[in-house]
Formats: structure tokens, sequence, C-alpha cells
């Protein structure tokens, strides 16, 4: 009978150890995806703010803060449209970034998906659009190419 009871015993403290390894596991799962998932945030951050600053240029037809944030091949595709200062909205939606290599160096390059929306003759309008950017040696990221994906079709009734 005491053999049975021993075994009992030691199967309890097994069952204690790996339930406090599932713990500590799970916990550490945790941390490690908060904070990916806050440097990932972080990164589409500085891209969101580049958009955004490109849009309040646009608005306020600042040539000095455009030439500083855009690359010299750059390609608005939304270019037809007349932004006033506080008169739009931004929304970001996805952010992706990949690493090319080209024959000099390596490009860090990241897309941004997001809407703008705004008045235009008296209508509300708004445009999906995809933001390109580029980012080489130096830790300034510039925005390549703007590109229209949809526009919106106002259903509110």
């Amino acid at each position: 009978m005491s053999k049975g009871k021993n075994e009992l015993k030691t199967y309890k403290a097994d069952w204690r150890i790996i339930a406090v390894m599932v713990v500590v596991v799970t916990v550490f799962a945790y941390l490690a995806y908060r904070i990916l998932s806050y440097m990932g945030n972080y990164n589409s951050d500085k891209y969101e703010k580049v958009v955004s600053s490109y849009f309040q240029a646009i608005a306020k037809n600042d040539t000095n803060t455009l030439s500083t944030i855009v690359s010299t091949n750059f390609v608005n595709e939304l270019s037809f449209l007349k932004l006033k200062p506080n008169l739009y909205l931004l929304y970001s939606y996805h952010f992706e970034t990949t690493k090319e290599t080209n024959q000099t160096n390596v490009v860090l390059s990241a897309k941004i998906l997001f809407s703008i929306s705004t008045i235009e003759e008296n209508k509300k309008v708004s445009y999906l659009a995809e933001g390109y950017f580029i980012s080489e040696q130096s830790e300034k990221i510039l925005l390549d190419k703007v590109k229209k994906i949809y526009e919106g079709k106002n259903i509110t009734r």
C-alpha cells in the first residue's frame, strides 16, 4: 500500500512542475508577442508620420518640406487632389517592409495602405492608396510613390 501512495505523491509533484512550466512559457510567449507588436507599431508610426507630413505639406503648398520627404523619382497618382489644411482625414490600414539589395547597397523598402478623405467641389471624396518608401544606408525614410488603388463611393443616405 505504501508504494502506491509514494507513486501518487510523485505524480502530484510532477503535475505541479508541469503546470508551473506551462504558466512560465505562456507568460514569456505573451511578453514576446507584446514586444514584437510594439516594435512593429513603432516602425509603422515613422512611415505614417511621413505620409501625414507629405499631405500636410501639399495642403500648405510647403515645397521645402516636400523636398525633404520625397525621393528624387517620386510619383504621385493623387496629384489631382486640391487639399486644404485641416480639411482632410488620413487612415492607415496595413504596413509591411522588405529588404532588397541593389548594385550599391541594401535598400529598405516599405509599403503602407492608407485612405484619404476630403471635400472637393462641395462633394465628399475618399481614396484608398498605397504609399511606397525607400530608405538606403541612412535612416532617412523617403516617400517614393503614392499609388491610387480605389476611389470610394459615398453610400451615406
